[in-house]
């Protein structure tokens, strides 16, 4: 059985992992670039951005031997050209950021920053004030204007951190594949520098923006990051509006 893996920014730890043939095992892996829930089948094993987990609720649980989660920080940023606590309420565009940054939003913006979202807008909006960026846009250095990270404003309202990719298995599957997520977990942590480096030079984020990045970054999920986990799903999903509304997660023990 092959994991799926979404070629993600926030999950390049992994990919690269695989894509640098560090895995050993004779594991399969197949990295998808935009893996939706939706694209995941009902015997498939996944890892798949949080946000889309509300698409799989049904048909899979979530194992907790391997995961992505950032602690008091993420790679996902909003960009205003004032203070955003000089702005009440506006459109907020989003750019290249994943189902899971966007929960990260809707559950920051208005609670933390004051923001009142008038919807959220994945093309270019002219009269969005608030922009929201992930991946390699969001640790760059804006051009002008302000920049918080969302993961940190998280950490403080919660004191939780930003659960930002998980592994489904299929419901009635006994974690056959555990052995193939702690390898994949082992040489995302004991390869980090090599890793770290074939990122740098894929991205062009320079070394050491990473390595500030990287040390706050873990690859399972604890008991404190099951529950931020269905937090995040549920803070920032409210309304439904990214997907079903996940009420409670099976779990693959």
């Amino acid at each position: 059985m092959a994991l799926l893996l979404d070629d993600a920014f926030a999950a390049l730890p992994l990919v690269e992992a695989v894509r640098a043939n560090l895995i050993q095992g004779g594991f399969e892996f197949s990295v998808v670039a935009g893996l939706k829930g939706s694209d995941v089948g009902p015997e498939d094993s996944a890892l798949i951005a949080a946000g889309e987990f509300g698409h799989v609720q049904t048909t899979h649980k979530v194992n907790p031997a391997l995961a992505v989660v950032f602690d008091r920080t993420a790679p996902v940023a909003l960009r205003t050209p004032v203070r955003p606590d000089n702005i009440e309420r506006t459109p907020i565009q989003l750019i290249d950021v994943s189902s899971s940054d966007e929960l990260l939003a809707r559950a920051t913006l208005d609670p933390f920053f004051g923001i009142t979202p008038a919807g959220f807008f994945r093309e270019p909006t002219e009269d969005a004030q608030a922009v929201v960026v992930g991946g390699p846009l969001a640790l760059s250095p804006p051009e002008a204007g302000f920049s918080e990270d969302l993961g940190k404003a998280w950490y403080i309202l919660t004191e939780a951190p930003f659960v930002s990719h998980i592994v489904v298995t299929p419901q009635g599957s006994a974690g056959e594949s555990n052995l193939a997520f702690e390898a994949l977990k082992g040489q995302a942590e004991t390869s980090r520098r090599a890793i770290r480096g074939r990122i740098s030079e894929a991205t062009g984020i320079d070394k050491e923006t990473l390595l500030a990045l990287y040390p706050q970054t873990r690859f399972s999920l604890a008991d404190a990051d099951r529950r931020a986990l269905l937090m995040l799903l549920q803070l920032g999903n409210r309304l439904g509006e990214v997907g079903p509304y996940v009420s409670g997660i099976t779990w693959a023990e």
